[in-house]
């Protein structure tokens, strides 16, 4: 019998080969397309029992009594009692501290004028603990008309009455025309934020100038005027910069030196022009 094979022998085995291999790889497909179902199903029911555990363990925690609100503590508060922000905040008895929105608490406090900022924390198992900083008031603006006069702050945001007895030896703004100022709004007028800016520099400059504000005059729409307990007049524009105040520390330091008192400061020239008090 011969060793060779015909061509139609090997046709054949080519084609039978081809029909095996098509067979192995097919089995494979379907093997891995078992193993991938199979997979897929078990991890959408580790999922779904994640899910419903987790929601199981949420719920325990939003409605457990044990997790109900018993004590707030207030810290950093002055003038604010710690009853009072509560109330402002609106935090219930029967809140639960999981439950319970920090963000609506927050914002509620910061409405208020007298507080600037706040924050809220959760202590388990049932405990908030509030912080707040309030507004300091850096000035009082006695308004022109009217009997009440008004502390502000830095910003310009009139606090309310609680904040008078903080502002006493603070300094007088005078020359601000009648109109609405409530309690929480902000005063705009440009020449107030720039008086405010300016004292507040001299108040945290390092070295003792003794310049204590105590009158800020803007009866001048041009100019912006300080009255202090030695000098009756420190003049300003409309503009400031922190040179002006350390132009201001080097006059009255030289002056000091020379032993002589000044009538009149006027920062708004290059050389400032000083007018001393008579002898």
């Amino acid at each position: 019998m011969s060793n060779k094979m015909s061509i139609a022998e090997k046709l054949n085995l080519n084609i039978n080969n081809r029909i095996a291999s098509r067979a192995k790889v097919e089995k494979k497909q379907i093997r891995n397309a078992s193993k991938t179902l199979v997979s897929t199903v078990v991890t959408i029911l580790v999922f779904a029992a994640v899910v419903v555990l987790g929601h199981q363990f949420l719920n325990y925690f939003l409605h457990h009594p044990d997790f109900e609100v018993k004590k707030v503590q207030v810290l950093n508060n002055i003038t604010i009692s710690p009853r009072k922000i509560l109330d402002i905040a609106q935090i219930g008895s029967n809140e639960n501290i999981y439950a319970a929105s920090l963000r609506t608490y927050v914002k509620r406090l910061e409405k208020h004028p007298d507080i600037k900022t706040a924050v809220i924390k959760r202590c388990h198992p049932d405990k908030l603990v509030i912080k707040v900083i309030e507004r300091e008031p850096a000035a009082v603006v006695m308004l022109e008309d009217e009997d009440n006069d008004v502390p502000i702050d830095n910003e310009g945001v009139i606090l309310s009455k609680n904040k008078m007895r903080y502002a006493l030896e603070l300094p007088k703004i005078i020359g601000i025309k009648a109109g609405i100022y409530r309690t929480g709004t902000v005063i705009t007028d440009e020449r107030i934020l720039t008086a405010l800016k300016f004292a507040d520099t001299l108040k945290h400059v390092e070295r003792n100038t003794f310049i204590d504000i105590e009158k800020i005059y803007l009866d001048k729409s041009r100019k912006i005027v300080f009255k202090t307990a030695s000098v009756e007049e420190i003049i300003i524009g409309t503009e400031w910069n922190n040179n002006q105040v350390a132009r201001l520390v080097a006059v009255v330091e030289d002056l000091r030196f020379q032993r002589v008192n000044a009538q009149r400061i006027d920062l708004r020239f290059k050389d400032v022009a000083v007018i001393p008090k008579p002898m």
